[in-house]
Parts: structure tokens; sequence; C-alpha cells
């Protein structure tokens, strides 16, 4: 190419003509060669590369959520700030500022460069947005980076490095739509990359367009392709249904298959299994965040949720209701494992063999059953975060998992370890982690975790709800030895519920009879019911022998003793959680083409 003017005019172009037979004619012509470009990380490298056509177009999405700060906004700030997606109306692309670290991620790189733009006030440079055919109007928000890196999302931070805080400083420089906006040549630095942010206003595909005029006519122009969507767009969403059926209270299938229209380069895939006392409007926004965390990791891939009816907090029955869920998430896998094995959608088609299970909490007895009931080698690895449900399920010797559960009055006996429906009575899920390609199952845990050890009858984690059980105020008894299941129970003897309706005259409450709670029939009720633990929670012990050697002690992240803790990963930015996803990124194996 043409190296760039020294100043307007600066050079000439000339023009010679000499016709046969005559003189030659001549014309001399004063231009100005002006360099000009624009570009984005359109392939997610991580570099921004001029004149490469996969970094002249960008596929994101709308920034049509709303992030909080419990210290942004607020006169007495918390001893503890906690980040989080708020339900409401508001937008975050409807403001003029970027309010908390965890917007961040809805923000993408956009760099111009300019030469003799600055020193000319004939010259000036405008942005405007030409929608494609057929196509709503994309338009964005414009904002100034602090530099021109991916420091903003916390890559590659040094402790003194502040580009996250930093860019939460600038305020919105314009909104770019169709009319042309101009843009101040203070926002350019002539001869030099100009660094800038953008975030997804409205969706729609068209292109943005930087022009140059000089004295109010467009001479030069640059283009770059935009494709917005909202962020559903992007994944896909599979819903099960509680049903009114106390003994079956899971539909048998899938209510809801809504598979996103996002088609990625590769066939890796990550279903999300969310756990319990999470809203619909937080299940949504938590697979969102997942999508974007990956996005930045460079992911290629599908992300997915599985949305099983877990019951959530206030309620009637406040004493039971965590129990209750997991009597769900137990009916809820064998719609799971039809889920992944289903060859007439995606997940079980192209993706079969390269699906990733992200569970977390009380979500991890869904995924775990799923595996057991599905044939092996379908899920390629599996990651159980902050998981909600017995160490024991997994390792037999329970003396062996540490820290050790504080002991207390053991009315029944251990069945997790030592299931009475398997003929060497080995623990129930003891063949999960060799169904799983290569004994990827990977255990995140945090020995502090306030939901799975620290909490009370206030606020009821799974350690103190274990001590509950049975439950009696809802009819679960055990009767006989706490040391040992019987091998054959007669009547009357294990497991067994009371039951209670109302006398027609007197209207009290009686006992009208019982049931007895056999294995394997009803395992299900007596695991969620009945049965107690002898160990503490998977996601709060140092993983057993069976699972990864590879698995996460989620302290080295700054996990801690606070309930935020127990789903920071979703809750908090990208900056803080840049380690957590990273690390899952490597555990997942994922076929990455991205700059380390």
């Amino acid at each position: 190419g043409l190296d760039e003017s020294t100043a307007l005019q600066a050079d000439c172009l000339t023009v010679r003509f000499t016709p046969a037979g005559a003189g030659t004619l001549e014309k001399v012509i004063r231009v100005s060669v002006v360099h000009l470009d624009m570009a984005v990380d359109g392939n997610r490298d991580r570099a921004i590369k001029f004149q490469d056509p996969e970094d002249e177009e960008v596929l994101f999405w709308v920034n049509n959520d709303f992030e909080d700060n419990t210290c942004v906004d607020v006169q007495t700030k918390p001893a503890k700030c906690e980040e989080d997606d708020l339900e409401t109306d508001l937008e975050d692309a409807r403001d003029n500022r970027i309010r908390t670290r965890r917007d961040l991620e809805d923000f993408s790189r956009l760099q111009i460069v300019s030469g003799l733009l600055g020193v000319s006030e004939s010259l000036t440079m405008n942005l405007r947005i030409d929608a494609d055919a057929g196509s709503p109007l994309p338009t964005v928000n414009l904002f100034r980076a602090v530099d021109a890196s991916d420091k903003y999302l916390g890559f590659e931070l040094s402790d003194t490095d502040q580009q996250p805080d930093q860019q939460l400083l600038e305020l919105r420089l314009a909104q770019v739509a169709a009319e042309p906006t101009p843009l101040s040549m203070e926002w350019l630095e002539p001869g030099a990359v100009s660094p800038f942010l953008f975030e997804g206003q409205s969706a729609g595909q068209g292109n943005l367009v930087v022009t140059v005029s000089r004295l109010g006519v467009p001479v030069l122009e640059k283009r770059i392709h935009l494709n917005l969507h909202d962020i559903s767009w992007f994944y896909d969403y599979f819903a099960v249904e509680a049903a009114d059926n106390w003994l079956l209270p899971v539909a048998s299938e899938l209510n809801t298959v809504q598979e996103g229209a996002y088609r990625p380069e590769q066939d890796d895939y990550v279903l999300f299994v969310h756990g319990w006392n999470t809203e619909d409007f937080t299940r949504r926004r938590w697979t969102e965040t997942i999508f974007k965390r990956l996005w930045w990791q460079g992911y290629q891939g599908k992300v997915g949720l599985f949305d099983w009816p877990c019951r959530t907090l206030p309620s009637w029955d406040m004493v039971t209701n965590y129990d209750k869920s997991e009597y769900r998430a137990w009916h809820s896998a064998s719609v799971l494992a039809e889920l992944l094995t289903d060859n007439d959608l995606a997940i079980g088609g192209r993706h079969a063999g390269r699906v990733r299970l992200l569970a977390h909490s009380q979500g991890n007895v869904v995924a775990g059953e799923a595996i057991n009931l599905a044939p092996a080698g379908i899920i390629h690895t599996y990651v159980a975060s902050q998981a909600a449900l017995s160490a024991s399920f997994y390792h037999q010797v329970t003396s062996e998992i540490e820290p050790q559960l504080t002991p207390f009055s053991y009315e029944t006996p251990e069945v997790f370890a030592y299931y009475p429906g398997a003929e060497l009575l080995t623990p129930y899920l003891a063949e999960v982690p060799q169904k799983v390609q290569a004994g990827r199952m990977y255990s995140y845990y945090n020995l502090l975790d306030y939901a799975l050890t620290n909490a009370d009858a206030i606020w009821p984690a799974w350690e103190f709800n274990n001590t509950t059980r049975p439950d009696n105020s809802i009819g679960y008894r055990y009767s006989g030895s706490p040391e040992a299941y019987p091998s054959s129970p007669d009547p009357g003897e294990g497991f067994f519920q009371v039951i209670y309706d109302t006398d027609p005259v007197t209207g009290d409450i009686v006992n009208v009879g019982s049931r007895d709670l056999r294995f394997p029939r009803d395992r299900y009720e007596i695991f969620s019911f009945g049965a107690e633990s002898r160990t503490k929670a998977l996601g709060a012990a140092f993983p057993p022998p069976a699972v990864h050697p590879g698995s996460k002690d989620l302290a080295q992240y700054g996990y801690d003793k606070e309930l935020y803790s127990h789903s920071r990963q979703f809750r908090s930015n990208i900056v803080d959680e840049m380690r957590y996803w990273s690390g899952f990124v490597n555990d997942a194996d994922f076929s990455l083409e991205v700059t380390p």
C-alpha cells in the first residue's frame, strides 16, 4: 500500500496522455493518502488484526440484562460487595455508564486506526449503521477503552493493573444508529490505534460504517458487519415441569424444548444443571453467564440449560422444602438421561459424546443419577460443582472421607455407601465416574461452603438438613438397627411412611396406616426423606478416590464461608471469576483455538 501523506495535499498524482502523432498532455492533481481502518476481535483469538476478514465482522449479544452490585448507588455500603443479575425491566444498554464489573463481559473491543484526521479541521469522521435488507437496525453504544488490550475482562492482570475498575469510570461517548454520529477528534489518536468498547443496544444485522469527510463531502469509509442477537438466541433450553403426583413428582418427559439458533463451529457442548432454590429467571441468567464466560475464553461450542422443577423459598412447608426438592431431582434424572440420548435433537445427535455436564449444588443429584441411568460414554466431562449430595454415594469407606462429618445420633443405616439394591452393597453412584469418558468426573469443592456446612434451621443447609432425617413431620420413619440395613426386611421393618388423614367426624389428623419402602423400588423416596448420611456433602469434602485427581479446591480462588461463595461463579463478575472458568475450560478439554 501507499505510505500516508505527511500533510493534506502534500502528494501529487501526475497523469500523462500521449496520443499518437501529438504532444504529451500532463495534469498534476494534488492528493492526500489517508490511512483509515477499523476492526474487531471477530474470531475471539484475543488479537485484533486489521485487514483480516475474520476481524471485519462480529457476532455478539444485546446487553439487555441489568447487573447490580450491593456497593453501587447506596449510601451505606455493606461489609462485602456482592454482584448479581436483577429481574427488572431496566437494561444496562439504556444508560450511559458501565455500572459494575459484572457488566464488563457484555462489552466487546472495537479499534480504529486513523492518520491525518487530527491535523486538519477540514477532515471529519462519523459512525453510522446501515441495516441489512429485511433486518431490524442494530444499534450500539460506544465507550472509550482505557487501553487496547482485553485486560478489562480480567485477562493477564498483574497486581498493579487497574483496567477493569478504570473502565467503569468511562461514560458513553455515543449511541450509534442510522443517523451519522460525529466522532470527536479528542477520542482519536492520529497515526495510532484508537481503542473503544461497544455494547449491543438493539438486535439486528447490518454494517457499522466509519466515514471520513472533507468539507462535508464523504471521501473514505470502512465497514465491519454487525450480527447482534438477544442472548437467548445463543443457547438451548430444555425444561421438565413438576407433576401433581406425590410418588411421581415430575413429568415423564420434557415439557419445553427450545434449541437456540446459534450454530457454532465446534461440536463441543456444555449442559448446565442448576440447583435448589433458584427461580426461573435465575436459571436462565446463570446459563447466560456461563455462555458469556466461556465465549470470552474462546469457546466455539454450544451451551444449554436443563431446567428441572426445584423447590424454592419461601414456602409453607419450609421444614421439608429441601427434601421435596431432592425427591424431584432424583426423578428428573431419567428425563435428563433421555435428553442426552435423543438423536432427534442436536445434543444427542451432532453433539453426542461431546457433552460436558456442569451441575451445581442439588443439581448434582439430577446429573449423577442421569449418568448412572444412561449408557456409558455419552458424557465427555462431568464437573460436580459445590455438590449437595452425600460423598458416600461415591465412596464406601465413610471414615476415609475428610473432613469427617460431626457425629450425631443416627437413626438410619448408611444406605448410600452400602446400597441395598446392589448385589455387592456398593455405593449407589459408584459407576458414575467410570461411565464418564476417561474418568473425567471432577469435584469443585469448598470445605467451608456455607450452604453445605455452616447454615442452620433458619437457612436450611445440607448438613443441618441431614440431621433432621427421617422426615417425621410428613410420616417418614425407620425401624431397626441403624448399624446395618436388613438383608430381607420384614413388614414394618426398615424404612416406612406413616399415612395420615383427616377424621371426617372430629376433623383431627389421625394415623390411617403405613406403607413399607423398599429398595430399589422406593430408593428415591428413601434417599430424599429417610436416609441419613455418615459423611459430609461431596462439595464440602476432599474428593473421594473415584473422582478425578484434578478436582479443584475452590479456596484457591478465594471462595470462603459466606453464602455468596456457594454460587459465586455465576453471580460475581468475569474478572474475579476468571480462574474458575479458566479451570473449567482446562478440565473440559475443549477444541479451543485461542492465544494463551
